[in-house]
């Protein structure tokens, strides 16, 4: 087996152990930073494991020339012929190129694009779900003027002020909504500039620094946003040459550095801290600078002409959390399974950030929490099978002497796209209890209580497991990080 013409870092794309092995390039230190600077579009002859969109090599992420020059490289060494153009592009500069030049990049078929087609016997009953599910892009919604500057943005992207947020292809779902929101109520703050999201998209699953596979599908196949604009996509169908031609003349920030954070605390006019036409923000962990906005007063004002004095959090993310129709189909298929308007306490089990004892803690907690309810139904859901393994034995050695109705969900995973729209599926049904219970360092369960909220201050209230306890918190939304305070006393769950 011939090697790949790069040394590929451990960060990269993930690709058989055999492929692996024969790789005879020693590799480069590297920087976690480094990682998802290059990226390369396109097929190739030699292998399918590198079809669609990867990771270039650490060497190519340090420069952009290196980066460019891949495209070239790689299209020899994957005996591509004719018009099987590859593109090369540097992120931090947005800088591409395509070789062959003016050959159009083959797309290959998507699992995506197998799963909704084979929803298509399902499509009536889908249809009848979604129209009873409220339309977050009503007319009675606050946003139509930002809706209306999307709409300009979209056809006129070369030459409209934008925010352009650009996600750390590593980011999971729920802290990549953490940027976009963030980014969304700057754009309503500044009020003069349309916002871009750049939303990386797998082929293949990642290996994250904390040793975990993930996946990451498209946005909009995961969420009903049409204004939300993927930069990709639009940049790409509308003068996307023209758009890049100021580059040099951007302003670019990290979404947790002081420099930027200092701006957001201003008593000033926002807007003559940023006169570029393209404010280019970095977000290397979904980080919720919004925070900031919400606790400055002077920048607070213009949020709450637009959504009522009491405005929170809550508005703007029930804008954007409004499910696709394949996740709207699996959410549809998760509340059948329970009886008409069911209260129930749901189980978040984060194996990475929960150990066997935490869970199992969890798992008592939502019992004790449950027990002898009228709506004493609890449904749970893990990141990974042992999770539901461990639910699985706990509840059945209970041999009925408890008066609950369990469900556990099948594990919903993050390598690959079915288990994906499962795990967001499960986000929006976890939203629907009325007791949560799991870990508040946990993104995922953080963002189903935020989309639970009814408080108009962005307070929620949750279980938090922790030693061998269960305890009720009450946390302020959005977290930066989560500002929870007990407010009760511990639920103890002996063994």
């Amino acid at each position: 087996m011939q090697s790949l013409p790069f040394s590929i870092p451990v960060l990269s794309i993930l690709l058989a152990s055999s492929l692996v092995a024969s790789l005879d390039a020693e590799e480069e230190p590297y920087v976690y930073e480094d990682f998802g600077r290059c990226h390369l579009v396109g097929a190739c002859r030699r292998t399918s494991i590198v079809n669609g969109t990867w990771e270039d090599s650490g060497i190519a992420y340090k420069l952009e020339r290196l980066c460019l020059e891949r495209a070239q490289t790689f299209f020899r060494w994957c005996g591509n012929e004719g018009c099987e153009a590859v593109e090369a592009v540097y992120l931090p500069t947005a800088r591409r190129r395509r070789y062959p030049e003016g050959c159009e990049i083959q797309g290959t078929r998507t699992l995506q694009q197998d799963q909704q087609q084979d929803m298509r016997k399902d499509d009536d009953e889908v249809d009848r779900h979604l129209a009873s599910v409220p339309s977050k892009n009503a007319d009675s919604n606050p946003f139509k003027a930002f809706e209306a500057l999307q709409d300009e943005t979209m056809l006129q992207v070369a030459e409209k002020k934008v925010l352009l947020v650009r996600i750390n292809p590593f980011t999971g779902f729920a802290n990549r909504l953490f940027a976009i929101a963030s980014s969304m109520i700057l754009c309503l703050v500044l009020g003069d500039r349309g916002l871009l999201v750049d939303w990386p998209v797998d082929t293949t699953p990642r290996k994250h620094p904390n040793r975990e596979l993930s996946f990451m599908g498209a946005l909009h196949d995961l969420l009903d946003v049409p204004h939300i604009l993927d930069f990709n996509v639009v940049v790409t169908k509308h003068d996307g040459a023209k758009f890049h031609q100021d580059v040099k003349f951007w302003h670019s920030f990290h979404d947790d550095d002081e420099n930027f954070l200092s701006l957001l605390r201003t008593e000033e006019d926002l807007n003559q801290h940023f006169r570029s036409r393209v404010i280019q923000v970095f977000s290397s962990y979904g980080y919720f600078y919004s925070h900031l906005i919400l606790d400055n007063p002077h920048l607070r004002a213009p949020l709450e002409r637009m959504m009522g004095r009491e405005c929170c959090f809550y508005p703007v993310l029930q804008y954007l959390m409004k499910p696709s129709k394949i996740v709207a189909f699996r959410l549809w298929r998760m509340n059948r399974r329970m009886p008409s308007h069911a209260n129930f306490t749901g189980v978040h089990l984060r194996t990475f950030l929960m150990n066997e004892e935490t869970r199992l803690t969890a798992l008592r907690c939502a019992l004790n929490l449950s027990e002898g309810k009228e709506d004493g139904r609890i449904s749970i859901f893990s990141d990974a099978e042992k999770g539901i393994q461990e639910a699985n034995r706990f509840f059945e050695g209970l041999h009925g002497d408890r008066n609950v109705s369990v469900h556990v969900s099948s594990a919903h995973g993050r390598s690959s796209f079915d288990e994906v729209v499962e795990g967001v599926a499960s986000l929006f049904h976890l939203a629907q209890s009325v007791r949560m219970v799991g870990t508040t360092n946990s993104t995922f369960l953080i963002l189903a209580a935020m989309l639970s909220c009814k408080d108009p201050t962005g307070t929620v209230r949750l279980h938090h497991v922790q030693n061998g306890n269960c305890i009720a918190v009450e946390c302020k939304l959005p977290p930066a990080p989560v500002r929870c305070v007990e407010v009760g006393e511990q639920l103890c769950t002996p063994k």
